[in-house]
Protein backbone atom coordinates (compact mmCIF):
# COMPACT_ATOMS: atom_id res chain seq x y z
CA UNK A 1 0.00 0.00 0.00
CA UNK A 2 1.60 3.54 -0.58
CA UNK A 3 0.17 6.95 0.22
CA UNK A 4 0.70 9.40 -2.09
CA UNK A 5 0.97 12.99 -0.83
CA UNK A 6 0.47 16.66 -2.54
CA UNK A 7 2.38 17.14 -5.65
CA UNK A 8 3.60 13.36 -6.20
CA UNK A 9 3.26 12.01 -9.47
CA UNK A 10 3.03 7.62 -10.68
CA UNK A 11 3.76 6.41 -13.69
CA UNK A 12 2.25 3.81 -15.35
CA UNK A 13 3.80 1.35 -17.98
CA UNK A 14 1.58 -1.47 -19.94
CA UNK A 15 3.38 -3.66 -21.41
CA UNK A 16 0.55 -4.63 -23.61
CA UNK A 17 -0.23 -2.76 -27.17
CA UNK A 18 -3.82 -4.03 -26.66
CA UNK A 19 -4.36 -2.62 -23.09
CA UNK A 20 -7.27 -0.03 -23.07
CA UNK A 21 -7.25 2.76 -19.63
CA UNK A 22 -10.42 3.76 -17.91
CA UNK A 23 -10.23 6.94 -16.91
CA UNK A 24 -13.64 8.12 -15.94
CA UNK A 25 -14.31 9.34 -12.46
CA UNK A 26 -16.08 6.63 -10.92
CA UNK A 27 -13.33 4.14 -12.29
CA UNK A 28 -11.57 2.67 -8.86
CA UNK A 29 -7.65 2.74 -8.82
CA UNK A 30 -8.09 -1.20 -9.09
CA UNK A 31 -10.38 -0.30 -11.94
CA UNK A 32 -8.13 1.91 -13.56
CA UNK A 33 -6.65 -0.02 -16.32
CA UNK A 34 -8.61 -3.28 -17.89
CA UNK A 35 -6.42 -5.57 -19.42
Amino acid sequence: VFQLQKGDSISLVIPRSNANLDARGEATFLGLVRL
